[in-house]
């Protein structure tokens, strides 16, 4: 009886070692298929550089950095911003660029407010902005030069205070790389849908002295969830082109739709989508582009992106020209490395170092907030370092510096400057009776 006992003992101890021998090879199994996931569904995120030199756009990218680039997750889209992000990007784009109801070939957004018709030049707080005249039929198509643009010919030196900046010298070393080569001589309009016009005006955040009232009082500035922002920018374009480029004319001359980027309020630290037409100069040169949805890495589109352009009334031919270089809705990823996204027009010159959601953070308002220039009493726009390769202030990325905003040397700490919900085009504001405009007027 006790030899029986003994037998079933042993029998029983190998039979829980094969148990445990097979669990362990199906879990490496598992593993190992995780490891080789489809090239739909990386792990880690596809390279962020297209190339290790820096150059035109900026400094190197290093294999550390870390681009806009999202797994396609498993199981059902509840929330498709943060879920499936790059189809979420491209329905998007597409909402905004089908036809416009009635006739005239203008898009959707190509119907909302202009800033240059909400922050006017010479405001009087008792006669703001309205959307009818922003954007009835006396409503003024304007391009203007990159704001942006000329914030980075500004030297941002080692003051916080871009009230202190002054411009940088045409005298001394001519740089290496030249930042020109990837913004060919481009225009751009900057629109607004009816909740961000509505949330500017209403809030009398549409000249400097409601935008420092709001400081004082130490109101938070918050969009609503319907907000939403389009910057489209234009290149100079031979007839010939006209195929393949979504085209308009300003003071008759020709222009091509070159990127096309938006931002919204669907999540609160806004998501930002960058698209750019596959002929830029610098498109895809120095940072790879992001999409798991639209178009693979051979530039083929997807069936089911062609099945939405077909969907909204867009012409696959012509609106698959168009690339998605990224879109971002967080500061870092999971371990706190910084995320970065960049066009290569609207980021000319700091491209490699962008990181939309970090940058528009630092949009601010202060006690000494005025309209001489583009940021004036404001964080300035450019925190990083300064790249000798193509002389131009760089951006910064990660996590804000809670100290910029607050000094916590006091208790309670005292508030330094006020965030604006990450509009930046709250600083193309005027003091009332003024018309220094500060990014610029029409061309």
């Amino acid at each position: 009886m006790l030899q029986k006992k003994r037998k079933q003992f042993v029998l029983s101890i190998a039979l829980a070692a094969l148990v445990i021998a097979v669990l362990v090879t199906s879990a490496s199994g598992v593993l190992e298929k995780q490891a080789a996931a489809a090239p739909g569904e990386p792990l880690r995120p596809r390279p962020c550089g297209s190339t290790t030199e820096g150059g035109a756009e900026g400094p190197a990218m290093q294999p550390q950095d870390v681009c806009t680039s999202y797994a396609k997750l498993k199981g059902p889209i509840l929330e498709p911003t943060m879920q499936y992000p790059d189809r979420y990007a491209w329905r998007t784009f597409c909402e905004l660029n089908q036809p416009a109801p009635g006739k005239g070939g203008e898009r959707v957004w190509q119907r909302w407010a202009n800033q240059l018709d909400v922050f006017v030049s010479r405001p009087d707080p008792k006669h703001p902005p309205t959307w009818a005249d922003a954007t009835g039929a006396t409503r003024r198509d304007r391009f203007q030069k990159r704001a942006e643009l000329v914030a980075a010919l500004m030297s941002h030196g080692s003051s916080e205070e871009s009230s202190r900046q002054t411009p940088t010298s045409t005298a001394g070393p001519q740089p290496k790389y030249d930042a020109q080569e990837c913004d060919p001589d481009t225009m751009q309009q900057v629109l607004f849908n009816r909740g961000q016009f509505d949330y500017v005006v209403s809030n009398n955040l549409w000249y400097v002295e409601g935008q420092i009232a709001a400081y004082k009082a130490q109101k938070p500035i918050v969009f609503p969830t319907d907000a939403t922002v389009v910057k489209a920018v234009w290149r100079p374009i031979h007839p010939s082109d006209k195929p393949k480029y979504f085209w308009t004319h300003s003071k008759g001359k020709l222009y091509g739709l070159a990127s096309f980027l938006f931002i919204n309020k669907s999540i609160p630290t806004w998501t930002w989508a960058s698209f750019e037409h596959i002929d830029n100069p610098c498109f895809a040169r120095y940072e790879a582009p992001q999409d798991n949805f639209g178009v693979n890495a051979a530039g083929k589109p997807s069936a089911e992106l062609e099945k939405m352009f077909r969907g909204f009334g867009l012409d696959p031919a012509l609106w698959s020209r168009y690339r998605l270089g990224g879109i971002q809705t967080s500061f870092t990823d999971s371990v706190g490395r910084p995320v970065l996204l960049g066009n290569s027009i609207a980021e000319a010159g700091f491209q490699t170092t962008s990181s939309c959601t970090t940058c528009h953070a630092r949009s601010t308002v202060g006690p000494l907030t005025n309209d001489k220039f583009f940021g004036a009493g404001r964080l300035p726009i450019f925190g990083g370092k300064f790249y000798a390769g193509n002389l131009r202030p760089q951006s910064s990325n990660g996590a804000p510096d809670s100290s910029l905003y607050y000094d916590f040397s006091t208790t309670p700490p005292a508030l330094k400057y006020l965030q604006m919900d990450f509009a930046w085009s709250f600083a193309c504001a005027n003091n009332i009776g003024s018309d220094s405009n500060p990014c610029g007027t029409s061309e």
